[in-house]
């Protein structure tokens, strides 16, 4: 077969498709996730997250000088009726202000090496060294994403891929630096303590360990929205893409699932069964994160759902009108519910592929 000419291009020689390309990236982005998960990187920064936000509950609440470094003593929660005012400062005027005698000034590298400590004492110096080498094979994946999906819509406009072109335009590579910078508040307003003025804004010790997990779980989501774009981006591709002048993704899903008693053999080994599952995962993943799916109850059925079918496709033979009866209606209400967001094409692209395998 001879692939249009705006999916084609010569890599080394070879003729490379833009769904070689895409298929590629999100194994690449896949096996990243992997090392993430299966290194220990994500447990990691999970402890650092804890421990960062148990010493916050000691923290002064200011960034501004040394008001930064000043915790309730032995990093303890600091009780409710205990409050420190960035207007004084650790300055004692009264009968105006005087500080509770618990709030101390501790040295950086102490109340650092103490939250490192309850953090377990990961090897930091690992962590962000295979954070670093991740962030740098992200950012690059990412720019291969777009170049593939530019190339593929270069001779017509496709709106499904200029949207996974946004989405991925959007994905964020933040090293720690730039996330303790993002965390520093600016909002104190005015103090009387001179000394904390002259000093300007720092950085909290507990800050500087959250941006470490902070930089590692940017990443991590950052992964995970390239792989499943580049993943559908494939999918999409695969269908043949939009019609010239369409506005509207390919796959539109029927009224109604069409009944059939037919038994269907299902390959286990065929890339196009091992893909409708790897897709039915990705969709039930994004749901079950989806933090602005406010029906609760609603978001648990579909989620039942999806398992049922996935269960279903699990079987060497299957019932074409059992997998249509059980997924179809649910993806078909997941597509206009979330239309135009990343779970509305899963759930289009996924409704396709499972059409295309059982012969609905």
């Amino acid at each position: 077969m001879i692939l249009p000419a705006i999916f084609r291009r010569k890599k080394n020689g070879c003729v490379m498709t833009s769904t070689d390309d895409l298929r590629k990236i999100s194994d690449e982005a896949n096996a990243l996730l992997q090392e993430i998960q299966e290194g220990g990187i994500a447990a990691i920064a999970c402890d650092l997250q804890k421990a960062g936000d148990q010493a916050k509950k000691a923290w002064s609440g200011s960034n501004l000088g040394y008001h930064s470094t000043v915790y309730y003593a032995g990093l303890q929660p600091v009780p409710a009726h205990i409050q420190f005012s960035p207007e004084w400062g650790l300055e004692d005027r009264w009968p105006v202000h005087q500080p509770d005698d618990r709030w101390q000034e501790m040295d950086f590298e102490t109340v650092y090496n103490e939250i490192l400590r309850r953090a377990g004492n990961p090897d930091i110096d690992r962590f962000t060294k295979a954070l670093v080498r991740i962030r740098n094979q992200f950012s690059d994946l990412k720019e291969r994403a777009l170049s593939a999906l530019i190339h593929a819509q270069s001779s017509s406009r496709d709106a499904f891929i200029q949207r996974k072109i946004d989405q991925i335009e959007k994905l964020a590579v933040s090293d720690p630096k730039t996330i303790e910078a993002s965390l520093i508040l600016h909002g104190a307003g005015w103090s009387r303590d001179s000394t904390a003025i002259t000093q300007g804004y720092r950085v909290a010790p507990h800050q500087s360990v959250t941006a470490l997990a902070l930089s590692e779980i940017v990443t991590e989501n950052g992964l995970e929205a390239l792989e499943a774009a580049a993943r559908s981006g494939v999918q999409h591709l695969i269908r043949g893409g939009s019609q010239e002048g369409d506005e509207q993704v390919n796959f539109v899903p029927p009224k109604e699932v069409p009944a059939s008693d037919r038994v269907v053999t299902l390959d286990h080994n065929s890339e196009r069964y091992q893909t409708t599952l790897k897709e039915l995962d990705a969709l039930t993943r994004e749901i079950e994160v989806k933090n602005d799916y406010e029906d609760v109850a609603d978001k648990e059925e579909r989620i039942a759902e999806l398992s049922a079918g996935r269960r279903l496709l699990q079987s060497t033979r299957v019932r074409a009108a059992a997998v249509g009866a059980v997924l179809g209606p649910a993806l078909m209400w997941l597509a206009q519910k979330f239309a135009g967001n990343l779970v509305g094409d899963l759930a289009n692209s996924l409704w396709a592929l499972i059409r295309s395998l059982i012969g609905l």
